[in-house]
């Protein structure tokens, strides 16, 4: 991945030095203006279902049944019912549930449905006992298969993994079903093959709630990406963010890179404020005050900046629809980067394409 953003730095380096007599390796027209950037913030959806509590226990049984097929299937057999028995009895409990669900608001749908999630959980707990089960014996007999030491280090990885979550799955339904509980945001656990994914919380229209990774986007004014990070840790506060990405662009292009910052009102406090004085970047940071945002909209270079920051908004869309697609199509923290950071790559490329290019001067005939 570090070579991928390596690569996007020279491309924007070398764009943006345009010699006289070469009119640089890219050929663009006009060197790229970096010294302004836009900033902002969106979710990057990850491909996973909708994630209803009850879900993650019918995904456990699944995934934990296809792992002992796969050892079973290399000749290490213990007695236990078949896998295919297991998923279609949380099946058919599945679909006792979306049943249940649709019984209205009354006390018989939290009747019938805390009764379906005690028959899930009695079901998970034997699929648990089966998973240990075939874990150690693949640990302590993988000899005796024709798998190799990789191989088999990656079936019972991915077992433990699973193994290790069913019980915070577990916890999470019975709280919120039958203990009708709220379990906080930060604790949730969303999807069982991505456990980066958190819950992203905007209110617009078609998207009040969104489930993926934070990812922060830094726009140039010819609409190229300085600068595209997704956020590891949760969904962060926006004002946490600003500086760091200032920090990493500067790092890749130079110090006059950011001179001019511009960002909604979501990036704005008071010590961002002066950091951005300390490093003499001018500060077109949105105010969250109503009367501090209208008296600084009086200023016309202001206003301007922040009439351009609506392209940000769209410049994220063709991002997301055109490059990203509906959903990250990769899987694992890991992989989403590099994705992101290919599609940057590819993005800017792009854009370059469509900038005018350097025409060649052809001697006058004599």
């Amino acid at each position: 991945m570090e070579l991928i953003t390596r690569l996007n730095t020279l491309l924007l380096t070398r764009s943006s030095q345009v010699d006289q007599d070469d009119q640089s390796v890219i050929g663009v027209a006009v060197p790229v203006d970096m010294s302004m950037v836009w900033i902002d913030s969106t979710c990057a959806q990850l491909d996973i279902h909708y994630p209803a509590d009850w879900t993650l226990l019918r995904d456990a049984t699944r995934s934990i049944m296809k792992s002992i097929q796969v050892i079973i299937k290399h000749w290490l057999k213990r007695r236990m019912g078949s896998p295919d028995s297991f998923r279609a009895a949380m099946n058919q409990l599945a679909m006792a549930m979306s049943g249940a669900s649709r019984r209205g608001r009354g006390g018989d749908k939290k009747r019938a449905r805390k009764k379906v999630l005690r028959s899930m959980k009695k079901m998970v707990k034997k699929v648990q006992k089966h998973g240990r089960r075939y874990l150690e014996v693949l640990k302590e007999h993988w000899q005796e298969t024709d798998l190799k030491e990789g191989q088999a280090r990656v079936i019972w990885e991915r077992l433990e993994r699973l193994l290790e979550m069913v019980p915070a799955a577990v916890k999470q339904a019975h709280e919120r079903i039958i203990g009708e509980r709220v379990v906080p945001n930060e604790e949730k656990i969303l999807s069982l093959y991505e456990p980066a994914a958190s819950v992203y919380v905007r209110g617009k229209a078609g998207a009040d709630a969104e489930f993926g990774l934070q990812l922060l986007v830094s726009e140039s004014a010819e609409g190229l990406i300085v600068d595209s990070h997704l956020v590891p840790d949760g969904v962060a506060n926006d004002t946490t963010l600003l500086l760091p990405a200032i920090k990493r662009m500067r790092a890749a292009f130079g110090p006059s890179v950011a001179a001019t910052v511009v960002t909604d009102r979501g990036f704005a406090s008071a010590a961002n404020s002066a950091a951005l004085k300390d490093l003499e970047i001018c500060d077109s940071t949105l105010p969250r005050s109503p009367e501090a945002m209208k008296e600084m909209l009086k200023d016309p270079a202001h206003r301007d900046l922040h009439r351009r920051r609506a392209q940000t908004e769209a410049r994220i869309g063709i991002l997301k629809a055109k490059f990203f697609g509906d959903r990250l199509p990769t899987k694992g923290l890991v992989n989403h980067q590099r994705f992101v950071a290919w599609t940057t790559l590819v993005h800017n490329v792009w854009m370059l394409a469509r900038m005018e290019q350097v025409k060649p001067c052809l001697a006058e005939a004599g």
